[in-house]
């Protein structure tokens, strides 16, 4: 939007088109829009006596609102998903915590990924006896305590400090 304060139109239409393409791109606001045209004088400096401004194009300037209608219905429509259970005794397991848990199990699954990993070499290495296999399961599962733990601390002190980290696509985590 700060687009348009700043960019010059050469005529009416074209400022409204421009901004009818514009507005359907921000469907969570009310833009309100106010074309002015822009009087220039002809020569840079001070003008001459009598000298007369001149139309050089029309600006678009824009009232934003929020449309909390529009807020409201995406909220509604996001953040829902279906966890089908066969527990159906909703004392003993309510149903924050059947979703509690299944949440939980992208930490175990993080781990497995973890192990799984091309940069931890595991599948260069080729080991035939069942001590050396067992060994090499033993040191992968101690590094994946470490990363655990360290992961574990990381995420402590973040929310002590109520601050966050940008994941791989830039939102925090």
């Amino acid at each position: 939007m700060k687009q348009f304060s700043t960019e010059l139109f050469a005529c009416e239409a074209d400022a409204h088109k421009t901004f009818r393409r514009e507005q359907k791109s921000h469907p969570l606001f009310i833009l309100t829009p106010t074309v002015a045209s822009v009087e220039k004088y002809e020569k840079a400096g001070r003008p001459k006596k009598g000298e007369t401004k001149q139309c050089v194009g029309y600006q678009i300037q824009v009232q934003i609102q929020r449309n909390d209608e529009a807020i409201q219905k995406l909220l509604q429509t996001k953040g829902r998903f279906i966890l089908a259970t066969n527990d159906g005794d909703k004392q003993g397991y309510p149903d924050k915590r059947i979703l509690a848990d299944y949440k939980a199990q992208q930490t175990v699954e993080n781990g497995f990924r973890f192990l799984k990993n091309p940069d931890f070499l595991a599948d260069t290495l080729f080991l035939k006896s069942p001590q050396r296999i067992a060994a090499l399961m033993m040191v992968m599962t101690l590094c994946l305590m470490v990363y655990n733990l360290a992961q574990f601390q990381v995420r402590a002190k973040l929310e002590a400090y109520a601050d966050t980290l940008p994941n791989q696509l830039g939102k925090p985590t």
